[in-house]
């Protein structure tokens, strides 16, 4: 089962802890399970991980990490001083992405003086996720549906909008833009709290901050040391799970939801992401089939292809999750009672899809339909991407490589559910006129 998890690109930390990493968790009331290694070496492109070194049982404490331990909690703490740092940018950039970034940067400006020195000190040197995408990865990701993710919503990449939203800037470009224009005047404010205002810096805390931010309660993002090292699976696959409070300002706790065996990586859940989210904010595609993986196509001409074309369409996906033998062992695995009914439903209705649209629609509905998916897989076709330049990185590239063969994949199981449609059509005519 640890084999349908996917994995995050960590990269390798910039030092190697030790027991130093122990005793600062220790001092910081972090409890730990015993019987983990929380910087494993892990097989993949995700290079550390956590590995159990013994036998684990369902609902044992994997880890106990206290709301002080975390850095970005000091942007929800009420009542804090009006003079502070945490005011400061809470002002400025309000307590979401971009602050909890601000804060990690002054944090990692004062070095070994830092309170979180040693936590800082495992935080990989780079990233692979949107904010280190060059010109060349994002001609790399035209047609995908993250390219229409970054290009829809009419918001333009130089609005003040955009400039405090990180998670929606369109790779290295408009991030240096935002930070010239935007933050680093900020920064250049207090010289004294950022000694290091460079853009490199500031694009490396916000990078982390994405991959590695936890929210609770509608409240953070927070970075939560340990509980960061789990890797990613799918719903249904992973082995721990995160529970806290922090708006009653308690502690973030992971527990396993089920055995693991000595020796296996203990896998975390992300949440129900398709593929374009997890390169986004995580800087990684899954290796193995991700159940959740969905393409938003983008129709030149939508009144060209007919309304109940795109009605079709609209329920192709439903159709698809319905037939998908993963989703169904996933939503299995997600509660007894539920699960039991889902597995009879599985075995009762094997074989069978039922959709009204794609039952009732006409053949020229059908053949519209095929028609836009068809074009949509044309435009991921591998043959036809740009050349591109040597700075880009073999981790960005890979990525959007990846994403690219995800998504054209699901265009041409689409494809494939239609044409099957179609020619189911055609042996019933042809079985009514004889």
């Amino acid at each position: 089962e640890a084999g349908d998890g996917c994995r995050r690109g960590m990269g390798q930390p910039s030092r190697c802890p030790g027991r130093t990493l122990l005793r600062w968790a220790a001092s910081r009331g972090i409890v730990l399970h015993p019987d983990l290694d929380y910087l494993a070496s892990v097989e993949g492109d995700a290079g550390r991980g956590v590995r159990a070194t013994a036998d684990v049982e369902e609902e044992e404490l994997l880890c106990l990490i206290p709301l002080e331990a975390c850095p970005g909690h000091e942007l929800w703490v009420e009542g804090s001083d009006g003079d502070g740092l945490p005011a400061f940018v809470r002002s400025l950039v309000g307590n979401r992405v971009l602050g909890c970034a601000l804060l990690l940067l002054h944090e990692r400006g004062l070095r070994g003086l830092s309170r979180y020195a040693a936590y800082i000190e495992t935080l990989p040197d780079a990233f692979a996720n949107l904010p280190f995408f060059g010109d060349d990865e994002l001609l790399l990701l035209r047609g995908t549906s993250l390219d229409a993710h970054l290009q829809g919503g009419g918001v333009r990449p130089t609005s003040a909008a955009r400039a405090l939203a990180p998670e929606t800037w369109r790779g290295a470009e408009e991030a240096c833009f935002h930070f010239q224009t935007s933050i680093k005047p900020m920064l250049d404010r207090r010289p004294d709290w950022w000694p290091d205002r460079s853009f490199d810096m500031f694009r490396w805390a916000v990078s982390v901050v994405l991959s590695r931010g936890a929210f609770c309660a509608g409240r953070g993002p927070f970075l939560v040391p340990f509980m960061d090292a789990f890797n990613h699976a799918s719903p249904g696959a992973n082995h721990a799970q995160l529970e806290g409070d922090a708006a009653a300002g308690l502690a973030f706790v992971m527990r396993s939801i089920r055995n693991v065996r000595a020796g296996d990586e203990v896998l975390n859940t992300y949440g129900p992401l398709p593929s374009c989210a997890l390169l986004s904010a995580f800087g990684f595609v899954p290796i193995e089939a991700n159940p959740h993986d969905a393409v938003a196509l983008r129709l030149a001409e939508p009144f060209a292809v007919g309304r109940r074309a795109l009605a079709v369409l609209k329920d192709l996906r439903r159709a698809l999750e319905q037939a998908s033998p993963r989703r169904q062992l996933s939503e299995a695995r997600s509660g007894s009672a539920a699960g039991e009914r889902q597995r009879k439903r599985h075995r009762r209705q094997r074989g069978r899809i039922r959709c009204e649209s794609l039952a009732s629609a006409s053949p020229c509905a059908l053949r519209s339909a095929l028609h836009a998916v068809r074009a949509a897989a044309r435009r991921l076709v591998a043959r036809w991407l740009p050349k591109l330049g040597s700075a880009a990185s073999s981790a960005t590239r890979g990525g959007a490589l990846k994403l690219r063969a995800v998504e054209r994949r699901v265009l041409l199981r689409a494809a494939a559910r239609l044409l099957g449609e179609l020619r189911g059509r055609k042996l019933d005519e042809s079985a009514s006129k004889k």
